[in-house]
């Protein structure tokens, strides 16, 4: 902000945020065009003149030099007039240079936050510089066609914004809590950092707001999702402040509130205020879920403990999908929740969403008996979900989604026609979203039908279901590719351990081609296991190994299977008892301490290989195939790079 003050005038100048110019009671927001506003921001920010030719070619960069020097001396010319008297104050024009240069009497917003910046960090310093700072440099000015032009105020409003985030965090540091309003303001102004969104949360819920933190939290979860963004596990583990509380007390301002729809307002919100700029369109993908216990009968206690148990499955849920990256609408009422997933960005494979389902149906039973509150055995809860995907409207201010419910509603009839643990896809999931090959076989087609008539064509995953045999992938190109794989395998043969890393863009074809290569392997004499991963393989620690034994245990491997391959171990011989129920612990499925974990690496790697040694003893080559090895997690990681 410039502010000069005259006898019966003042002038000001607004530069972070939008541009303004006003003097007195007129206002100017826009010159007569966009060139000589940069022009105008361009001089305002360097210190010493600037060359005239320097001017020309960056803001007329293909018209030339005297046309460029032309159109100069027209944007001066529209300078002069759009700013009258503080032009003439300020600007020295000369052949050959360019300055403008306040007078020292003029208070400038980019001058006043530069002195508050070298102030001690403190609450009322970083107050006033957010007074000052309410936006990017220029924020609405954008010199597509100068590409110079447009880096240097690119680079400027990052150099700015970046130097504001440092103090605010040095601010941030104090113990003490900060003002609700000047946290809130921070991320208005940075609204997509997240160390300023987790500690309004953390703040929140250590004051006992835990309503408000929670909307917090999936609002800005919401926000990541729909950006193509990823959260940091530092954020998600914020909602263990909350997730012992009882979810009634938590459901202000959540789906249920809304009336039942998603994005629907608050009642006694103003409605009526929409405008253009409000709107913005997602491509999400929406799981319905549905959580009901399969039987209660007459007995209240039975059915008191079973609310609080679906209230407490829900919970479990709704991490679960912030572990993928998505965000939750709470439960509605009815047993029914909804897991969504911006697609904006970097998109969720299918099979990420299926692993999701499988993941929550096969974990649920352990879940429920660990929440669990009843005098009697706990019923079967039954988990059937729908999915749908689909461009839907979006408006950020008021973290709304889907409000006509294009998406929303569809996944709602899937979820409705799916039966016994079953998961609906509809067609136009299947479309926008492929299914991997090693999916298709698990799928099968349903028609959805009502007064005899085709409504809807979906498909349909279930508990081991058989789906259709799908052929092998045909491959284009990859001759080479094969070669290399088919030269391993047979240096293999000869006793040579080798180590493949396949390497490509996404949606390349590497999946395609190791899947290929596993097929060309049914017909070889060698042991192939096989391991596919997604972004909840991260989860678990030593998801890589626990698949192995499985493999080689042809299922879930007993305890006393495992306490037999850890006597067949000779380098295990003498761990001692506490090392070995570390072993044992770790080989389970329970989640594990991240100190047990890195402990056990080298127990978990020479057990490892003596499984190794027995599956080849008899000179028949092991193939360990890891698809999308990213998502394995660390340990997993760490022991493979030990073996």
């Amino acid at each position: 902000m410039v502010t000069m003050n005259q006898e019966r005038a003042t002038t000001t100048i607004s530069l972070f945020g939008h541009f303004s110019y006003q003097q007195g009671h007129s206002t100017l927001t826009q010159f007569s065009y966009d060139k000589v506003k940069a022009l105008l921001v361009y001089l305002l920010m360097q210190e010493q003149p600037v060359s005239r030719a320097f001017l020309a070619e960056m803001l007329w960069p293909d018209q030339g030099m005297k046309s460029g020097r032309t159109n100069l001396r027209h944007a001066l010319h529209c300078l002069r007039q759009g700013l009258g008297d503080l032009a003439e104050a300020s600007l020295s024009v000369t052949r050959q240079t360019i300055a403008f240069e306040l007078p020292v009497t003029v208070e400038w917003d980019v001058r006043e936050t530069e002195r508050l910046l070298l102030l001690p960090p403190s609450v009322e310093t970083l107050e006033r510089l957010l007074d000052h700072y309410r936006g990017d440099l220029a924020g609405e000015l954008h010199l597509g066609q100068c590409v110079g032009y447009q880096q240097w105020l690119v680079r400027s409003r990052g150099e700015w914004r970046q130097r504001l985030i440092d103090y605010a965090e040095r601010v941030l540091e104090a113990p003490t809590p900060l003002p609700e309003s000047l946290l809130r303001t921070l991320l208005q102004r940075f609204a997509g950092y997240g160390p300023f969104h987790e500690r309004l949360v953390k703040q929140l819920a250590e004051q006992g707001q835990f309503a408000a933190a929670r909307e917090q939290f999936n609002t800005f979860l919401q926000q990541l999702a729909l950006s193509g963004q990823q959260p940091e596990p530092g954020f998600l583990q914020l909602a263990r402040h909350w997730s012992d509380m009882p979810s009634t007390s938590l459901r202000i301002g959540d789906w249920r509130d809304r009336g039942g729809k998603p994005g629907a307002p608050v009642p006694g919100e103003c409605v009526d205020d929409y405008s253009a700029e409000d709107i913005d369109y997602r491509q999400i993908t929406v799981m319905a879920i549905a959580l009901r216990p399969e039987d209660t009968g007459n007995d209240l206690g039975q059915a008191l403990a079973s609310l609080k148990a679906q209230d407490q499955l829900f919970q479990w849920l709704e991490t679960q999908c912030h572990h993928l990256g998505g965000f939750w609408q709470a439960s509605v009422g009815s047993g029914i929740g909804l897991a969504c997933f911006g697609t904006h960005g970097p998109t969720h494979q299918l099979a990420e969403l299926v692993a999701l389902f499988d993941h929550c149906r096969q974990g649920l039973p352990r879940e429920l008996e660990a929440v669990w509150s009843g005098s009697e055995s706990p019923p079967r809860f039954a988990l059937t979900a729908g999915l749908d995907s689909g461009r839907v409207i979006w408006l950020p201010e008021r973290q709304a989604i889907d409000p006509f419910g294009d998406v929303t509603q569809v996944a709602l009839a899937m979820m409705a026609a799916a039966e016994n643990s079953e998961l609906v896809i509809s067609l136009n999931a299947s479309q926008h979203l492929p299914p991997a090959f090693d999916l298709q076989s698990r799928l099968t087609t349903r028609l959805i039908s009502s007064d005899g008539r085709v409504q809807r064509r979906a498909l349909v995953l279930g508990v081991g279901s058989a789906g259709r045999e799908a052929l092998p992938p045909n491959l284009m190109g990859r001759e080479a590719e094969l070669r290399q794989l088919r030269d391993g395998l047979a240096r293999v043969a000869l006793g040579l351990r080798q180590s493949i890393l396949v390497l490509g863009d996404t949606g390349i074809g590497k999946s395609a081609l190791m899947i290929h290569f596993r097929e060309r392997l049914q017909h070889e004499d060698v042991a192939l296991f096989w391991r596919p991963t997604t972004r909840l393989s991260s989860q678990a620690s030593y998801g890589l190994v626990q698949s192995l034994l499985r493999w080689y245990f042809d299922g879930e491997p007993a305890a006393e299977a495992l306490e037999a391959l850890i006597d067949r171990t000779v380098s295990l011989e003498k761990i001692g008892a506490e090392r070995r129920r570390l072993l044992i612990d770790v080989l389970g499925r329970e989640p594990l301490a991240r100190e047990d974990a890195d402990e056990a690496v080298e127990l978990v790697t020479r057990l490892i290989q003596s499984l190794i040694l027995e599956v080849t003893a008899a000179r028949r080559p092991l193939v360990v195939i890891v698809d999308d090895l990213q998502w394995l997690d660390e340990p997993s990681l760490t022991h493979k790079s030990e073996i």
